[in-house]
């Protein structure tokens, strides 16, 4: 499935979401989880998050016991929810769970557009659909079976796992 952002932006390529794995979890095949603790009591989003308050209201859902990702609810005439990784500067919206991995058409809202703006402004880069479904360089050991995350396990929350 193939999603046309109205963002400017290229598409991301998987070399640059395996780059920011390894450099996060310092590898791809012995991944260390304690990053993402140091990156949360960093708050690098900070400024986001300021902003988006003005606006919205805004409400911190993150679990870091298993997100790799601030997570909040956004929500002003109408609700979102936006991940925002500690692994790198990737970012999701959508308006429902159910609808993570289906096309963005729910995001051509005003407020939609207004959120995607701020968070892009700041640098970060909206993963759509197609990317979170693809397989990363990041194992998972089950038993003796290495499995390899999707981008969404691997940026955003592995609790599926």
């Amino acid at each position: 499935m193939t999603h046309v952002s109205n963002s400017s932006q290229q598409p991301v390529s998987l070399e640059v979401v395996n780059e920011a794995i390894v450099a996060a979890y310092g590898s791809a095949t012995e991944p260390h989880y304690g990053f993402s603790l140091r990156a949360f009591n960093r708050r690098p989003y900070q400024a986001i998050v300021d902003e988006l308050s003005r606006d919205f209201i805004l409400e911190d859902l993150t679990d870091l016991n298993y997100e790799v990702a601030f997570s909040y609810e956004v929500r002003g005439q109408e609700q979102h929810n936006l991940r925002l990784s500690l692994v790198g500067k990737f970012c999701v919206l959508y308006r429902s769970f159910s609808e993570i991995e289906t096309s963005a058409k729910q995001l051509d809202t005003e407020e939609a557009k207004a959120i995607l703006q701020l968070v892009e402004r700041h640098g970060l880069t909206r993963l759509d659909p197609a990317m979170l479904q693809q397989r990363t360089c990041l194992e998972h050991r089950q038993g003796r079976t290495a499995v390899l995350m999707t981008v969404w396990e691997a940026l955003f929350d592995y609790s599926e796992l």
